[in-house]
């Protein structure tokens, strides 16, 4: 792949939607390395305690029930199944929408919800059209949606199709054989209204279900962008996360979708294991009840006025590469840093991937300064681009400067081992 003037080796990943690693070359060797990461940061807990530790990921996993795990019956295994299961429906509902015609479920995450949607309505040898926003880099790939509809498509033994505009929908459609249009609304960017609704339409016209992963996009999208919900735009089931923008956790989520529909992903939820126990479903509607879209938006101001300061900072020193995502952090994909440490290390051709030298960055900013960062800690097939939240306490009042050359110092020892694939190896596998 080679982005420029600048040469690296790795084709996009229909599953991944990125370059595989060559030293990070497949889930296992991911897996491996975010152990590795894993013990490094509980080993540095042991020796410096909690506030050496920041975390820059916007995710929280608040698992506490409230009051909707009070009371014996709760403890009662189909009892307490049966009781906060009626509680869930309500708040589910008041969140994204639906009514009598809709059945709710919770999961045990967001990837646990699509995997199971997609295991209980596509059928194997079928296709899974897949819309997703527009890439920055269009020289690298052309649209970039969550990973987790694409892997969960391959293991329903079925084939996946990205798709950017409704053009590229109908005809997939019209190609035949789609059991499932997917939609990831906001990943990275936002899909338009206009865009989301006519595709709903060209499904729910030929009787394809459609399944909408809006992970964040239940909030961003309403309340940022001022679109509809998804069920309002013709979703027949829509997924959100609990650990994310203007939730507080669990690493959770919940589904509201036509009853039709979710008679068969039940089932298949209970062959998995995926479905949430009723103690992750009491602290799922603790999180909805806690919701306040007007808290929320006061402290999306806060988090944009301390990205824009971070971004003004950190642009000088690390290019025009770096984007501010305003209240969504400051981020640059893994093929701009890859480049970005090329050019300092004045080299115009590696044989490591893009996500190979995002990890070995984030291994160095872990194990100098405890910092906790997507690249280190992404489950495999979870993105690794370089992306600095300030949602958490101790990261929002870290002074930035020191924030900014400790990054940067990070960028100038990775630039030194990029051109050697056995120094890179010797960082990434420990």
């Amino acid at each position: 792949m080679s982005g420029k003037s600048y040469e690296y080796p790795k084709p996009i990943h229909p599953r991944q939607g990125y370059s595989l690693g060559v030293v990070l070359s497949d889930d296992v060797k991911m897996g491996q390395f975010v152990q590795r990461s894993k013990d490094t940061l509980a080993d540095r807990f042991t020796s410096h305690g909690l506030n050496d530790i920041y975390s820059f990921i916007m995710i929280t996993d608040d698992c506490s029930t409230g009051d909707f795990f009070t009371g014996e019956e709760r403890r009662e295994r189909y009892l307490g199944d049966s009781v906060i299961s009626r509680e869930l429906d309500k708040l589910a509902k008041l969140h994204l929408g639906g009514d009598e015609r809709h059945s709710v479920m919770a999961f045990n995450r967001m990837v646990a919800a699509n995997l199971t949607v997609v295991m209980a309505l596509v059928e194997r040898g079928q296709k899974v059209v897949y819309l997703v926003p527009l890439y920055e880099r269009p020289d690298v790939m052309k649209g970039y949606g969550h990973p987790s509809i694409p892997r969960a498509a391959d293991i329903a033994g079925a084939s996946c199709e990205i798709v950017t505009t409704v053009e590229e929908v109908t005809k997939a459609f019209d190609a035949g054989g789609v059991s499932l249009l997917g939609v990831c609304a906001y990943y990275r960017d936002i899909i338009a209204e206009d865009i989301f609704e006519a595709a709903c339409r060209e499904a729910r016209a030929r009787g394809i279900p459609v399944l909408v992963d809006d992970a964040s996009g239940a909030r961003a999208r309403v309340y940022d962008y001022g679109q509809r919900k998804a069920i309002e735009l013709g979703a027949d089931v829509v997924c959100t996360s609990t650990d994310k923008y203007g939730f507080q956790g669990p690493r959770s989520a919940f589904m509201v979708g036509r009853k039709d529909l979710v008679d068969r992903i039940r089932p298949v939820a209970l062959t998995l294991g995926t479905e949430a126990r009723p103690s992750i479903t009491a602290a799922i509607c603790r999180t909805i009840a806690e919701f306040s879209p007007e808290q929320m938006i006061e402290e999306n101001k806060e988090l944009e006025t301390l990205h824009n300061e971070l971004h003004a900072k950190a642009a000088p020193v690390l290019g025009p590469k770096l984007r501010n995502m305003g209240a969504h952090g400051v981020r640059m994909p893994m093929e701009d840093f890859l480049e970005l440490a090329m050019e300092r290390a004045n080299l115009r051709r590696v044989e490591i991937a893009p996500v190979d030298a995002t990890c070995v960055h984030g291994s160095y900013l872990l194990r100098n300064h405890g910092y906790i960062t997507l690249p280190a800690f992404s489950y495999p097939g979870g993105s690794r681009e370089i992306w600095l939240h300030l949602k958490h306490k101790r990261a929002r009042a870290i002074n930035l400067d020191t924030l900014v050359r400790n990054v940067d110092a990070a960028v100038d020892a990775t630039a030194k081992v990029i051109g050697s694939r056995k120094e890179t190896e010797a960082i990434l596998r420990g």
